[in-house]
Parts: structure tokens; C-alpha cells; sequence
């Protein structure tokens, strides 16, 4: 079995999130802007953390990723295993004896990955399951990566032969199936509780200028308006361009919803600012 080398948790307060830590934390406070790195190596702990401000992703590990599946316990033990049990207790109970199966999502889990001996000891205590359906939404980076969905497959006893057919098939028409996934499930999860979700070229939290006109994520705005983000957090580029506006002394002449028609949860507010106007324009002599 791969083995982290992590100290005890009853040590991570002292051996990890300690003084050091500490000032990593404050140096990416005083300089966000920076790209910083967080090392430990000894005989006994190997751990990097880096925080890359310029990077438009977000990552997350976790012992799941490095522990090999070498005994009962570990098949018994986990998230996904805790799943198939809790959705099986609720189709027994119900006394159908058709065939019956459980679908389940990643979660971020990487047990998905090497979940067949799971999926076949879940079986075997579960006898009255006829099948498992496992979804994984994969993010790839790179110039050439691509998003996709992963689909496993997995019957614990004969199933009528149409739906054999169906299902075994499944995995291979994600593509003509399923949209290509925006992130995978930690990643999107990240994306969620980060500060900074409302950043970058995406919808949520883009926008283009062009005159006195500005196109905005209307979700940004409302979340703004609702209270459910401080000022501090709205992106740079919709202050500067409302700032300009103001010393101009323009004002709103204009607003509509653009609804947006690809698969993003999001429409567009576009924002029109009219001509100087004479209430809020700063007052200027007149020349001689």
C-alpha cells in the first residue's frame, strides 16, 4: 500500500500548520499578486503547497488519491461504498424483486477509479442490486485537453438482455450524451467557495466594453445587490469602467437582459450610459 509521507494528525498543528505556515499565509495576503510556495521535506514529511494567482483553476488532494485498495477494510471503508449501502437499504425496504440498480456521482472521490472490487464486494452483500452506474466528470488541462464525462459500469447478477445491451453501451456515448463538463466535481465545489469565482474571461464574472456601453454576468450584479458578495470582491474591471463613467458625470440611459442561449447559468445585463449630464458633471468655469 502507497504510503503519504504525512505526519500523524495529532502533529499537523505542530509539524505542518505551524509558525511557517503562518507566514505563507501572510505573504500571500501582502502580495496575492505572487505566485508562493510552501515545502516541507524530511525524513519522515514530503509536502508542497503553491498558491498561483494566475492560474484559472483550482485543485484539491486528498488520501483517497494515494491509497491502494489491498484488503476488506478498504473496500468497506469509504465514500463511495458508504453510498451504495445507504441507496441500497432504501430499494430493499421497498420488497421489489425486478431488477433494480443505484447511481452514483463522483463527488471528487478517487475511489471511482478503482471501484470494481468495490462495486463486486458491494454485490455480493447486496445481492437483490442487479447493477451500478458510476458518473465521473474529468477536467483536463493543457493546450490539448478536453473535459469529459467517464461512465462505470458494473451488473451483480444476469439483467434482461435489452437493458444489458443499454447499459453496457452507456459508457461509450458520453460524447453524443452528455455537454462537455466546465470542471469536475472538487474544482466546481472550489470554485463555489472561492473569493474569487467572480474573476477571469468566464461568464460568470466577465464582461466586455465597448463606449459608454458595458455587458456584465447578471449573476455577479445580483449576488452584488443581495448582498452575498462584499464590494471588495467585484471585479476590478466593472469598478474602473463604473468609476470612469462617474467622472465623466455620465449617468444610466439604458439597461436590458441579454439572455444567454448557450448552457452557462447566466444571462447578460447590458448597461448604457448616456451623454454628460449636467446634475451630476462637475461644474467648470467657462473659458474667457
Amino acid at each position: 500500500m502507497v504510503q503519504l509521507k504525512l505526519p500523524a494528525l495529532s502533529r499537523f498543528d505542530k509539524d505542518i500548520f505551524n509558525q511557517d505556515w503562518a507566514a505563507f499565509v501572510s505573504r500571500i495576503k501582502t502580495q496575492p499578486n505572487q505566485k508562493h510556495t510552501y515545502e516541507i521535506k524530511s525524513h519522515s514529511i514530503d509536502l508542497s503547497i503553491s498558491y498561483a494567482p494566475s492560474e484559472r483553476w483550482t485543485g484539491s488532494g486528498g488520501y483517497p488519491s494515494y491509497k491502494s485498495i489491498t484488503a476488506r477494510e478498504h473496500l468497506i471503508q469509504n465514500s463511495a461504498w458508504n453510498g451504495l449501502v445507504s441507496k441500497a437499504a432504501q430499494l430493499e425496504a421497498t420488497g421489489y424483486t425486478g431488477p433494480s440498480g443505484i447511481i452514483i456521482c463522483d463527488g471528487g472521490s478517487e475511489f471511482l477509479r478503482k471501484a470494481k472490487r468495490i462495486f463486486q464486494e458491494f454485490f455480493s452483500a447486496h445481492p437483490a442490486i442487479s447493477f451500478v452506474l458510476a458518473f465521473e466528470a474529468v477536467q483536463n488541462f493543457g493546450f490539448n485537453g478536453s473535459n469529459q464525462v467517464l461512465i462505470y459500469f458494473e451488473s451483480g447478477r444476469r439483467l434482461p438482455q435489452p437493458l444489458e445491451q443499454f447499459l453496457s453501451e452507456l459508457p461509450t456515448l458520453t460524447e453524443s450524451i452528455f455537454p462537455y463538463p466546465e470542471r469536475s466535481a472538487i474544482n466546481a465545489l472550489n470554485a463555489l467557495t472561492s473569493t474569487k469565482k467572480y474573476l477571469g474571461g468566464s461568464h460568470y464574472g466577465g464582461a466586455t466594453m465597448r463606449g459608454n456601453e458595458i455587458r456584465v454576468s447578471a449573476r455577479t450584479v445580483l449576488d452584488l445587490l443581495a448582498g452575498k458578495i462584499d464590494y471588495e470582491h467585484f471585479p476590478e474591471t466593472y469598478k474602473d469602467f463604473f468609476q470612469q463613467m462617474t467622472k465623466e458625470g455620465r449617468v444610466f440611459s439604458k439597461a436590458s437582459i441579454e439572455t444567454d442561449t448557450s448552457e452557462m447559468d447566466d444571462d447578460w445585463l447590458l448597461l448604457n450610459f448616456g451623454e454628460p449630464d449636467p446634475s451630476v458633471t462637475p461644474f467648470h468655469l467657462p473659458d474667457n
